[in-house]
């Protein structure tokens, strides 16, 4: 069993800093009853998903849902949105009411067929998991060779940051478009690293018996994180993403 040395990883706090952006192409555009509305569109593309769905705003939680019926209007509106309410004031309309059994969408907003963008938000939460390993590790002993081992893990969640939902610009020939932008940050950042490191069956490096925890989040930092070493082994070895660290000098 070997004591591990301290790693700059450990010290790291990565609350805050920004994850990969969602971006979503928006088109102007009318249901088929004539009314305008702004259309949300396929991934990289201005061409409407394929259940038409627009974008809609409501003043609170008990008012009725509106259409936007410009690219302009929804710009000048979320600069002056709360962005604390901002998930439960716009949302994304799907019309599934139908006339009769196969006739047309009715045009008529109801709750039911609404999904705010709070609900949208939860769904696009990032889990990353992150393992440090070293491959020129030392044991005490000097006849020894180097040997890889691991040392730790970081554990980041990311959500979306509501006062940082943009409206970026763009072109397309003969249509009014924009790209929406819900821009992501680290939320909790769990870091775990190696006091004492052993060879263990089936794997090829040292890994940890012994470990530290500390989680950070937007209220603070703690060190009672609890985290289950082998399902830090069988995640990272199914994501396949480790990180090659030296120890501090």
């Amino acid at each position: 069993m070997e004591n591990t040395k301290i790693y700059a990883f450990t010290r790291e706090n990565r609350v805050g800093r920004a994850c990969s952006p969602l971006r979503t192409p928006l088109l102007e555009g009318q249901t088929p009853q004539g009314e305008a509305v702004v259309w949300v569109c396929q991934p990289d593309s201005f061409v409407p998903v394929e259940k038409a769905s627009a974008l809609v705003k409501r003043a609170d939680v008990k008012s009725p849902w509106q259409t936007f019926s410009t690219i302009q209007g929804l710009r000048e509106w979320l600069t002056g949105v709360d962005p604390e309410r901002l998930g439960l004031r716009l949302g994304i309309w799907v019309d599934r009411h139908r006339w009769g059994l196969f006739g047309a969408a009715d045009g008529k907003i109801q709750d039911k067929e609404i999904e705010t963008f709070a609900t949208r938000w939860h769904g696009l939460r990032t889990d990353e998991m992150t393992q440090f390993e070293d491959r020129g590790y030392r044991t005490g002993d000097p006849d020894h060779p180097p040997q890889r081992c691991i040392l730790g893990w970081w554990h980041e969640l990311g959500a979306v940051d509501p006062a940082r939902v943009t409206l970026r610009e763009a072109a397309f020939p003969d249509k009014v478009v924009a790209v929406l932008e819900e821009s992501r940050r680290v939320v909790h950042h769990e870091v775990v690293w190696a006091m004492r490191l052993e060879a263990d069956k089936g794997r090829s490096a040292l890994v940890p018996v012994v470990t530290e925890h500390r989680t950070h989040n937007l209220e603070g930092s703690s060190s009672d994180a609890q985290v289950k070493r082998e399902e830090c082994l069988q995640r990272c070895q199914r994501e396949a993403r480790p990180i090659y660290v030296l120890p501090d000098l």
